[in-house]
């Protein structure tokens, strides 16, 4: 599959995310692949882009079947583990969850040129990306996007001040030390919302600090 990986590297490492994720889906639930879609909390159009776009890339190299291949590699690979995380439980959790604000100011202590600027970080982004972390779902259906989108506001500079935070080139600095930070308050949120944890209510504002 290295030659398929390479090939999805950059922008289309999201699709392959989201096809491998309806592939699993497909395989341990049956279903058609709009109902795996649904099952995963992605917008069906959104997955029919995804699985052109990869196709696109791969058939003309004749990988597709690769694909499939090494997406039961994976699932024979899951089936062994001892060890799984709920995602759909840690979703179904946290859709109303949002950032506390006093965890924001925690989180960006000694970081305040942050507060310059449209795109700079906010409690908004860190929320999409500590829910992205949390339920290794795709920020950009969110709850907290999703509802922005559905209410009619405009999410441009939103998404742009995340993908600033996300785009490799500008992990360094105050920047690298957000992400970090936003990386372990994740990982302690994660642990709130397994079912081996004490669940939280999903409205109500977690603790993990």
């Amino acid at each position: 599959m290295k030659s398929s990986l390479h090939l999805t590297r950059g922008g289309s490492v999201r699709h392959l995310r989201r096809v491998a994720s309806l592939k699993l889906a497909e395989m341990s639930g049956g279903g058609t692949w709009p109902q795996c879609a649904q099952a995963l909390c992605i917008p069906w159009n959104t997955a029919q882009h995804s699985l052109k776009t990869l196709k696109e890339k791969l058939k003309p190299h004749h990988l597709w079947p690769a694909l499939g291949q090494s997406v039961e590699t994976l699932a024979r690979h899951l089936d062994c583990g001892t060890q799984r995380i709920d995602y759909q439980h840690r979703r179904a959790t946290l859709q109303r969850w949002r950032l506390p604000d006093a965890h924001w100011r925690e989180l960006s202590d000694g970081l305040g040129h942050f507060q310059q600027g449209t795109t700079s970080p906010s409690n908004a982004a860190a929320t999409v990306l500590i829910w992205a972390e949390v339920t290794q779902g795709d920020h950009l259906h969110s709850p907290l996007l999703s509802s922005l989108r559905e209410a009619g506001h405009n999410t441009h500079q939103l998404v742009a001040s995340i993908n600033q935070l996300r785009t490799p080139a500008n992990r360094k600095g105050t920047k690298r030390e957000l992400l970090h930070r936003i990386e372990a308050y994740a990982g302690r949120l994660g642990a709130t919302c397994d079912p081996t944890s004490v669940t939280i209510p999903p409205d109500h504002d977690a603790s993990p600090l």
